[in-house]
């Protein structure tokens, strides 16, 4: 697989501020901290999952944390009673009503994308907190709490169930039928539709899926946990933007590799991490998060500026 000059320069990026972190910030390089970092990185990228789905149709998913929050807690709900499989299928089907309806409501009636997942962002998390009344669900058994919180040998299955996830969805966006019509339909919906292929269709499957995986991340995030509320995932659809920019996913649509995910992943998580670590407020994980996010971008239109002089 050949890499773009923007991959390159992403692949540089990352390196450098790796290395910055170990030369400069005490404890970066411990084993303990690498695991943890490597743990938030893959769930983070996990989170943006959704989000650049809905960003290949050149669409957004600014729902995915109610989404995510909601199926959870009814999911929960079930565990909690020893039913750890059908509980899980809950929390799914709920994550893919959720998303389905959002595509519904984008491609049949027409309402624009923020607009509705704006929305419902606010449905959903009015719904979860309804439903748990300011209480979180806890007290799940073992075999469910080994999706956040075991091993496979030195790493934690959070990274094994987020490489494994990352994987599946580029294998099927870019060897199956789906994935070159998200891919199309998010270069051009029209030409598309001109083109014989359903572009309505597939906006529903997009967002449909963003829902499922917003659920499944879910899921390993109160499995983690080992609790459940309506306050998870408020700030994950700026992550999970954030992630997605930083991964080389296109605002425009039709653009971006979903493996670049993992370096949004770890661009954040260890921006996070050396926060804590240099023992600095909060907020100036936002602060530094901003920069990097400006800098993805200007990359981005400098190689299309360089591209178009080429040609």
């Amino acid at each position: 697989m050949r890499l773009s000059a923007r991959a390159l320069y992403r692949l540089g990026a990352v390196a450098a501020i790796l290395a910055a972190a170990w030369i400069f910030v005490p404890r970066f390089g411990t084993e303990s901290n690498l695991i943890n970092l490597l743990r938030q990185a893959f769930l983070l990228a996990l989170v943006a999952t959704g989000v650049s789905l809905s960003m290949l149709v050149a669409g957004l998913d600014l729902s995915i944390g109610a989404v995510a929050a909601l199926s959870s807690c009814l999911a929960a709900t079930v565990i909690v009673q020893r039913q750890v499989t059908l509980g899980i299928l809950v929390g799914l089907a709920v994550g893919a009503l959720g998303g389905f309806l959002n595509g519904l409501m984008i491609a049949k009636l027409k309402l624009p994308f923020f607009i509705m997942t704006f929305s419902m962002m606010f449905i959903i998390r009015g719904l979860a907190l309804t439903y748990t009344q300011g209480t979180s669900i806890h007290g799940f058994p073992g075999r469910f709490t080994w999706l956040g919180k075991s091993f496979v040998g030195p790493v934690p299955m959070p990274v094994v169930l987020g490489a494994v996830v990352l994987a599946l969805l580029y294998l099927v966006l870019t060897k199956t039928t789906f994935g070159r019509i998200t891919y199309a339909v998010g270069a051009n919906a029209e030409a598309a539709r001109f083109s014989g292929l359903s572009a309505d269709r597939n906006i529903i499957q997009v967002y449909a899926l963003s829902g499922v995986l917003a659920s499944l991340s879910g899921l390993i995030y109160i499995a983690r946990l080992n609790a459940a509320d309506a306050d998870l995932g408020m700030m994950w659809p700026l992550e999970g933007i954030a992630v997605a920019v930083i991964g080389g996913i296109a605002f425009s649509g039709g653009e971006g590799n979903i493996l670049g995910l993992v370096l949004g992943g770890i661009v954040m998580a260890v921006v996070g991490n050396c926060v804590n670590l240099l023992g600095l407020p909060a907020r100036f994980q936002d602060f530094f998060i901003g920069f990097v996010i400006i800098l993805a971008v200007l990359v981005v239109h400098l190689t299309q500026k360089r591209g178009t002089v080429a040609k």
